[in-house]
């Protein structure tokens, strides 16, 4: 694993890699007592409910365009299917264990 570290003696910072129970080694620049930094968590943007920010505007970036007009058509289909009635066995079971919601959370899904 890599730790970010600190050395006590002379303030020296660097990135060490070491198996998670190993000892911290002394410091490269002075042979000094080495300290284990921890740094802060980024912050969690959320950009619609569900969703974290970096997944919606990245989303097509991850995946590809191929399998996200591939997403995009499956999802239309669904919405078609939705508002004639006739949803698939699945889509029928997800309503009736999600009540109204699902269609909610369906016609809110187009951006």
């Amino acid at each position: 694993m890599k730790y970010d570290t600190l050395c006590q003696r002379c303030g020296h910072q660097e990135e060490i890699s070491k198996p998670m129970h190993a000892p911290l080694p002394k410091c490269a620049e002075c042979g000094g007592r080495l300290r284990r930094l921890f740094r802060a968590a980024p912050a969690v943007h959320y950009a619609a409910p569900g969703f974290f920010s970096t997944d919606v505007s990245h989303f097509k970036n991850q995946i590809g365009a191929e399998r996200f007009a591939r997403f995009e058509a499956e999802r239309d289909a669904t919405m078609r299917r939705m508002k004639a009635g006739k949803p698939t066995r699945y889509e029928h079971a997800a309503e009736v264990a999600f009540g109204e919601k699902t269609n909610d959370a369906l016609s809110g899904a187009r951006r």
